[in-house]
């Protein structure tokens, strides 16, 4: 009885170590990434160098704190999770929704956001610490946010006529600003973007961080309850799975941009919807889900970007499917499809009335040179490279080099799901509809992106609307909802302690393995140190253990308590690694002082104030390889009209003017920054090194043309370098000069 006594204490002990072991892994994990946010100022373009070393040298001076911080958090978090953990996490589970709203409302009380606005501080002031940004670092790289959308979100609030469906202030001209890029307007057709409703009702700093937070929020909350769809209400499988989803670290990149976050939203939502409206009998919940689906399905619709709307759609029509035949029973009541059908109906209402106020922008964007005519992107190992890639965006936040956007994935662990999915099926002797149906999208996917962009099937499945880079981050999404699927469906099943261990075993090797190989011959591991890499590789492993663990391992035990611990572990590792991998990449930035406090934007304001008619244009190089381009939507936030601001679609009006016979028609007839110089010369317009980007070379009698009165530029004595007299110089402040025609 006493040695039996002993081995169960030391049972105890082992299993106290562990968990502590594993509090104290996430703890380091957690405070290395708070350690890397906070030393994220010193990225330089393409290198990771200084930060991880200033880093490191930070680690160095205060190793003791740090560990001794690892270790009491990890000890602490250790009690508080054997003690509170099942009961906090159900007490949170349970009282989500008004906690998110309280959560929400603080968020925007402090004018919370992760915006790179403070660029703009950034280049003008040359300040490293930006004032406003509390944790992590301006993204220069992420300039489509910093430098394009926010500006025009903002400028909305500017101007006679604020939050107008078509702007005077962007482009310097009538801009129909709801349908590309998606300002907020005062108009019947912002009820699709619900999203934007803050910046109608609050003022600036506190709408933008409406828009930011509003957004993080639903989609964490959105993302756990589709968890719950998909997993059978599984809570900590989809705990897991919100975590995966909104801070991969292609959610986290394009967080702002290009409406993958309401597409994410948009998407998942509608599916939970329509179980509701399948499943619920109540009239109330059968018309707010009808409403529901009429706003996200326009929305939807509306985020107007096909590179990434065609083939999430083709990932949400096969878990439309898949709800309809797990509501099956429910499909024989009329009233739920004639919920269906009426908010079918409203939606198309609603289609029809934007198309009517933009069908002119549709068909003006669809004959431009880029986007309308551009070719989808071609297959290339390194767009491939995506799929396995992942492990390397655990460190992407550690990159400053621009194509980091377009590489970033979602963290899906794949092919695990895929593996899994095999093992499922096998294991019960038949096909599951969403396991198959998901790997045969897959499989078709990955077929299509070596097909031809003008082969029929590729006309058919709208191939030509969409990127190779763009399909792989997609396939990304798809796996890891067969990922966690996949987990939760096996935990059903009962396996022997030597089925589970083969089978765990076997598949952590064969994932070790095919990461191992693949990651160290990554197409961007260039100038990444085999140190770097081999944390890249870990990360996954250790995280596809997880998952395995989960599905073969969890269900093993008799002990209840110690499951739901372990499970609660899972779920913590998971916050850790991703928080470590998407939680730093952008900045947590308070307020909008380091943009409107600067005394060149108040200048403009003022001027702009005085003469709202007045078209600005900011001088930026005119030269397509030279020059920055990044200041010539600085004045519309200001309520300047600014023809150089970008030129979401092309003023050809503008352009027609001084270019009569259309010489440079397929130069300026594109969504363009616009790299403008004036000069005394002829006017000449040179295309871009990409396709979003055209110089001019603009004669001061053309510019004048056009409807120019003001110019921002860094050149000083404009007025005798261009020989004419007719500029005034007005102003001069942060490196800049305001010139007067």
């Amino acid at each position: 009885m006493h040695q039996m006594k002993n081995f169960r204490e030391k049972v105890r002990g082992r299993e106290l170590l562990l968990r502590i072991f594993e509090s104290a892994f996430a703890g380091a994990a957690v405070l290395a990434a708070l350690l890397l946010m906070t030393n994220l100022k010193y990225l330089t373009p393409g290198n990771l160098k200084p930060v991880p070393e200033h880093a490191l040298d930070v680690l160095k001076r205060h190793f003791a704190v740090f560990l001794i911080g690892s270790f009491l958090f990890g000890a602490v978090l250790d009690l508080f999770l054997h003690a509170f953990g099942r009961k906090v996490f159900s007490f949170l589970e349970e009282y989500r929704y008004p906690l998110a709203i309280i959560l929400f409302c603080l968020l925007v009380t402090l004018k919370l956001h992760g915006s790179s606005l403070g660029m703009f501080r950034q280049m003008l002031k040359g300040d490293v610490d930006v004032p406003g940004v509390l944790l992590g670092t301006v993204r220069a790289v992420r300039t489509d946010e910093w430098s394009v959308l926010s500006p025009i979100m903002l400028s909305q609030y500017q101007g006679a006529a604020p939050f107008s469906y078509f702007s005077e202030i962007v482009r310097g001209s009538t801009t129909d600003v709801f349908l590309e890029y998606g300002a907020p307007v005062r108009d019947i057709a912002v009820l699709f973007r619900p999203f934007h409703w803050g910046f109608l009702m609050l003022p600036a700093e506190y709408g933008y961080s409406f828009w930011w937070c509003g957004r993080l929020l639903a989609l964490s909350l959105v993302s756990y309850e589709f968890g719950l769809l998909i997993t059978d209400r599984d809570k900590k499988i989809s705990a897991v799975y919100t975590l995966m989803l909104t801070l991969s670290p292609v959610v986290q990149w394009w967080f702002a941009i290009n409406g993958l976050v309401e597409m994410l939203v948009y998407g998942q939502l509608f599916i939970i919807l329509l179980h509701q409206l399948f499943t619920k009998d109540k009239v109330w919940i059968r018309m707010l889900s009808a409403l529901g689906i009429t706003i996200l399905g326009g929305g939807y619709i509306f985020t107007t970007y096909p590179a990434w709307q065609i083939p999430l759609g083709y990932c949400f029509l096969v878990l439309f499917l898949w709800i309809l035949k797990k509501d099956r029973e429910k499909l024989k009541k009329p009233a739920p499809w004639l919920f269906l059908a009426g908010a079918a109906l409203l939606m198309g209402a609603g289609v029809f009335y934007i198309l009517k106020k933009s069908g002119g922008t549709l068909q003006l964007i669809s004959e431009t040179e880029y986007p309308g005519k551009s070719e989808p992107g071609r297959v290339m190992p390194e767009t491939l490279s995506l799929y396995y890639n992942y492990g390397l965006d655990t460190i992407s936040s550690l990159r400053a080099e621009a194509v980091i956007c377009d590489r970033a994935h979602v963290f899906s662990l794949a092919p695990l799901g895929f593996l899994l999915s095999l093992v499922l099926m096998i294991r019960r002797k038949k096909a599951d509809f969403l396991c198959l149906a998901m790997d045969i999208l897959l499989a078709v996917i990955f077929f299509l992106l070596f097909v031809p962009a003008g082969f029929p099937v590729s006309k058919l499945l709208f191939l030509g609307k969409f990127s190779s880079y763009r399909v792989v981050q997609v396939i990304g999404f798809a796996d890891l909802v067969l990922l966690l699927y996949t987990v939760s469906q096996l935990r059903k099943e009962t396996f022997t302690k030597k089925e589970a261990l083969l089978l765990s075993g076997g598949l952590f090797l064969l994932f070790a393995g095919w990461i191992s190989v693949l990651t160290s011959k990554g197409q961007w591991t260039e100038g990444i140190s085999a140190k770097w890499t081999l944390l890249c590789i870990l990360i996954p492993v250790f995280s596809a253990g997880g998952m395995l663990y989960l599905s073969f391992l969890s269900g093993l035990s008799p002990d209840s308590g110690k499951r739901s611990r372990r499970e609660l572990s899972m779920v913590l590792l998971a916050a850790a690694v991703m928080f470590f991998a998407g939680g730093t990449v952008n900045p947590v930035s308070r307020g909008l002082s380091n943009v409107y406090e600067l005394e060149l934007g108040q200048e403009i304001q003022r001027i702009a104030a005085e003469d709202p008619e007045g078209k600005w244009a900011v001088e930026s190089g005119g030269s397509a390889e030279e020059g920055s381009i990044f200041m010539a939507s600085f004045p519309i936030m200001f309520g300047a009209p600014t023809i150089t601001s970008v030129n979401i679609y092309p003023d050809l009006e503008r352009w027609e003017s001084i270019d009569p016979e259309g010489k440079y028609l397929e130069v300026y007839n594109r969504y363009a920054h616009i790299n403008l110089m004036l000069t005394a010369e002829e006017t000449e317009f040179e295309p871009g090194a990409a396709r979003d980007v055209f110089a001019v070379r603009l004669n001061t009698e053309d510019f004048e043309k056009i409807g120019g009165k003001y110019v921002l530029t860094k050149r000083e004595d404009l007025d005798v370098l261009l020989g004419d007299g007719k500029f005034e110089k007005i102003y001069s402040a942060d490196g800049y000069n305001i010139y007067r025609r």
